[in-house]
C-alpha cells in the first residue's frame, strides 16, 4: 500500500476524534476515498446552483417585459425597481457562490494531493496519475461573468420596455 504523509492525513481527516485514531494506512487510505468521493459529488452543486438561480431570474425579468402592456406604469415602475433590486442580491449570490465553488475545488485537489495523484509511479509507472500543472485548480469568473452579464441585460432590457411604454 502507498505511504500518506501523516501531515496531508490530518488535514484531511474530518474531524479531531478520527485524527487522534490510530489507523492503519489501508484505514487511511478507505477514509480518503471516500472524502474523494464526496467533495468530487460537491463541486458540481454549486455551478448548478447558478444556472439555476440566472435562469430563473433571467425568466422572471422577461416575463415582467412581457407583461408591461398589461400593468399601468405606476405599478410598473415599483415592480422594476424591486426587480433591480433583486437582480442586485442574486448578481451578490452568483459572487459568492463562484467562492464557495472555487473552495470545494480546492478541497477536491488537497485530497488528491494527499491520495498523492500527482506523484510519479504510484498508480502508473513512470506517470502520474494527474499531471502536477493541475496540482491547484485555476478556476476563473467567465462562467459567472457571462451568467450576471446575462441577467444584467435581461434586466437592462426590461428597463428599456418600461421607459419606451
Amino acid at each position: 500500500m502507498m505511504f500518506l504523509s501523516k501531515i496531508a492525513l490530518l488535514k484531511m481527516l474530518p474531524n479531531k476524534e478520527l485524527q487522534e485514531m490510530n489507523l492503519t494506512d489501508d484505514q487511511k487510505f478507505e477514509i480518503l476515498k471516500v472524502a474523494y468521493e464526496e467533495r468530487r459529488k460537491e463541486v458540481a452543486f454549486p455551478r448548478e446552483r447558478s444556472l439555476k438561480v440566472a435562469s430563473w431570474m433571467v425568466g422572471v425579468l422577461l416575463a415582467f417585459s412581457a407583461s408591461t402592456t398589461a400593468i399601468n406604469s405606476e405599478k410598473a415602475l415599483y415592480l422594476l425597481i424591486s426587480l433591480l433590486a433583486l437582480t442586485i442580491v442574486v448578481t451578490f449570490y452568483l459572487l459568492n457562490n463562484h467562492k464557495i465553488y472555487r473552495e470545494r475545488w480546492a478541497r477536491v485537489a488537497d485530497v488528491e494531493e494527499a491520495l498523492q495523484f500527482f506523484d510519479v509511479g504510484v498508480y502508473i509507472t513512470n506517470k502520474s496519475l494527474n499531471d502536477p500543472a493541475i496540482r491547484k485548480p485555476k478556476i476563473t469568473l467567465s462562467g459567472t461573468v457571462v451568467y450576471i452579464t446575462t441577467i444584467w441585460v435581461s434586466a437592462i432590457a426590461s428597463v428599456a420596455l418600461v421607459i419606451a411604454r
